[in-house]
C-alpha cells in the first residue's frame, strides 16, 4: 500500500498499522470465493482510507 496519506490527516501510524493489520486478518478468515471478489475491491482501499482522515 502507498504511504503516502493527505497532510490533512489526523490518523496517526499505529491507528493506520492497526486499521492495515485488521484488513490482513479479515482477509485470512474469507474463503477464496470472497478473497477473489476482495482483490477487486483493493483499489477501492486507499479512497476509503483517504475518506476517513477528511472526516476524522
Amino acid at each position: 500500500m502507498r504511504k503516502e496519506l493527505p497532510s490533512t490527516c489526523s490518523i496517526n501510524e499505529d491507528t493506520f498499522r492497526t486499521f492495515v493489520l485488521k484488513i490482513l486478518f479479515s482477509m485470512k478468515m474469507l474463503t477464496s470465493k470472497e478473497m477473489k471478489k476482495t482483490r477487486k475491491k483493493k483499489k477501492e482501499w486507499v479512497p476509503r482510507i483517504q475518506y476517513l482522515c477528511l472526516f476524522r
